[in-house]
């Protein structure tokens, strides 16, 4: 089976995933429900994933600016989309970076640089998460006193510090770990032309890791800002939703609930996180929602994030690889 084949099969699985559970969680009752969700919420919540890409879109151009490549909004927005394309097509974090090289390198990055600036991304990412964490906890001790289980706040806490602790240490232990991989290179039989190339390209990349996270102040107070833009219309989506279907759920509750998510997706082997996602979904809002009701909002969550990457980010995707130079 090629590459291809797999990721189609792969991509099948997560839709049937993800239609499948909620319709079995709400039975005929899912689609009732959806035409009764107040409009506004129909159309706020692809609307707020269009502002995600949209702020993101400044975060890909102003991380290429400081790195001397300048393009235009419009094409930092297609690699914005099309990168959540990417990172929709399979499992954890792998596509994703994959879509991020193969679009910036278009752009003129070099791959090493590439893999930096997404570092640098994914460790202002996670700090966002650890910030919500603890504000949404924070929120819901005072909202919602003993309606939440003293394991979920303390799990999401730890998991994001590990996390975060994992890829500092990761870009800071570079030398390490690339004199580690060339010599289990050696072991195995690696030629020694390719272990040439993967030193040289190591050594590029522990240079520009280390030079993007040495970043001024004001430049990390910027692209921290916009991570925390990016995520913040990312995570009103499921309390939009919410409210236009007309449950009572905490805010702060849902938003937890996303950031668990997201971990979650990172941790299933099919793309968007299918079944991971859902189960974890279903298990946290079981206490708060009926089950059709659940399956309704499960749906059109995953409809307004997971389906729209894959429409509109697919769309993206293609016209950064057709327009960027």
């Amino acid at each position: 089976m090629t590459g291809r084949q797999r990721t189609v099969l792969g991509l099948g699985m997560a839709l049937a995933a993800s239609l499948g559970i909620p319709a079995w969680l709400g039975g005929s009752q899912v689609f009732l429900h959806i035409g009764r969700t107040a409009p506004w919420a129909l159309v706020g919540a692809p609307v707020l994933m269009f502002l995600a890409w949209c702020v993101n879109g400044l975060r890909v151009r102003y991380l290429l600016a400081i790195n001397r490549h300048s393009i235009s909004y419009t094409r930092a927005w297609l690699i914005a989309a099309g990168g959540d394309f990417g990172g929709a097509l399979g499992p954890g974090l792998l596509t994703g970076i994959g879509a991020y090289v193969l679009l910036t390198t278009r752009a003129g990055l070099a791959s090493f640089t590439a893999v930096a600036l997404f570092t640098l991304e994914k460790l202002l990412d996670l700090s966002v998460f650890f910030a919500t964490l603890v504000v949404s906890i924070t929120l819901l001790a005072w909202l919602a006193p003993g309606h939440v289980p003293w394991y979920i706040p303390i799990t999401a806490v730890a998991l994001s510090t590990v996390l975060l602790t994992a890829i500092g240490l990761g870009a800071g232990g570079a030398r390490t770990i690339l004199r580690g991989s060339a010599g289990l290179m050696g072991h195995v039989g690696v030629s020694g032309k390719f272990r040439r190339r993967w030193l040289r390209w190591g050594l590029g990349f522990r240079r520009d890791v280390r030079r993007v996270m040495a970043q001024p102040p004001h430049r990390l107070a910027v692209l921290l800002t916009l991570a925390a833009g990016y995520w913040s219309c990312r995570f009103a989506i499921l309390p939009l939703l919410a409210a236009g279907l007309g449950l009572s759920v905490p805010w702060p509750y849902l938003v937890l609930v996303q950031v668990l998510a997201v971990f979650a997706g990172q941790l299933s082997v099919l793309p968007g996180g299918a079944v991971s996602v859902e189960v974890l979904f279903a298990l946290l809002l079981a206490p708060w929602i009926e089950r059709e009701m659940l399956g309704t909002l499960l749906l059109l969550w995953r409809a307004s994030v997971f389906y729209l990457t894959l429409v509109g980010g697919g769309v993206a995707f293609a016209g950064a690889l057709g327009r960027v130079r």
